[in-house]
């Protein structure tokens, strides 16, 4: 039997149970939003004003929002710099030992010191500066604000020399040695440790180097205590002492920026 004209055959069965409601995105939600304000600014004349206020609300919202996300990609955008910054920058490392004799006489304490700074980042490091000091290390001195005024004298006298040998450019990997003499006057001695024959003192010094076109100063500081093999303090009846007898004592003043 043939289907009459009008009969239609049945549509295929379509298994829908994997459909599942999803919320709309953003841009279908505006989308939605614009259109139904449309619909309002094509009625009459007397619905005009909300729907006009209502589209500068919605404009204020999608600036908002524009300028909100363009806040946060600056922000990512300054935190890669920095990123980039610190894994690209040379970084300087410093290796301190003792050189010549500790001498005690009329002059006060007289002393060598083998420093070698060493570039262990990855650019070069350039005017490298290095400023040590030998201080009388009491009980209760701040020995760290001796390494920030030291830091900010490297700053000064790196800047103000014009001597070209003086400053050195490290390239990453690279080391070079200086060996500086240092001392402590006869009158700070005695302001503190006159009566005393030991004598506790303490190197606190600074790198100081620029890199990158902005030419920013940084530093690696470190303090050390000078102290006999044996962990004694040295004596000033025992001087001269030969370097290989004494040694040095992190005072935790290390640090680099």
């Amino acid at each position: 039997m043939n289907p009459s004209p009008d009969d239609k055959a049945a549509d295929d069965p379509k298994d829908h149970s994997a459909d599942t409601d999803s919320p709309p995105s953003p841009s279908e939600m505006l989308a939605l939003v614009v259109n139904w304000l449309r619909h309002y600014w094509d009625a009459p004349r007397h619905k005009a004003k909300w729907t006009e206020g209502a589209m500068v609300v919605l404009t204020l919202m999608i600036a908002a929002a524009a300028i909100w996300s363009a806040w946060i990609f600056q922000g990512q955008l300054t935190q890669a710099q920095k990123q980039f910054e610190v894994a690209d920058r040379p970084w300087i490392s410093v290796d301190v030992s003792v050189f010549s004799p500790l001498a005690y006489d009329s002059n006060g304490i007289h002393m060598t010191f083998k420093i070698v700074p060493k570039n262990i980042g990855h650019s070069p490091a350039q005017s490298i500066w290095i400023q040590p000091t030998l201080v009388i290390a009491t009980m209760g001195d701040d020995l760290r604000t001796v390494e920030e005024r030291t830091c900010q004298q490297a700053i000064a006298e790196n800047q103000a020399s014009e001597v070209p040998w003086a400053k050195y450019t490290l390239f990453p990997g690279d080391s070079y040695v200086q060996n500086t003499g240092v001392g402590v006057p006869i009158e700070s001695i005695n302001s503190k440790w006159e009566r005393f024959d030991l004598i506790p003192i303490a190197l606190v010094g600074c790198v100081d180097y620029i890199f990158g076109p902005a030419s920013r100063h940084h530093q690696t500081g470190f303090i050390y205590e000078v102290l006999m093999r044996d962990g004694r303090i040295p004596s000033k009846s025992k001087a001269p002492i030969a370097p290989e007898l004494l040694g040095l004592r992190p005072m935790g003043g290390q640090f680099a920026n």
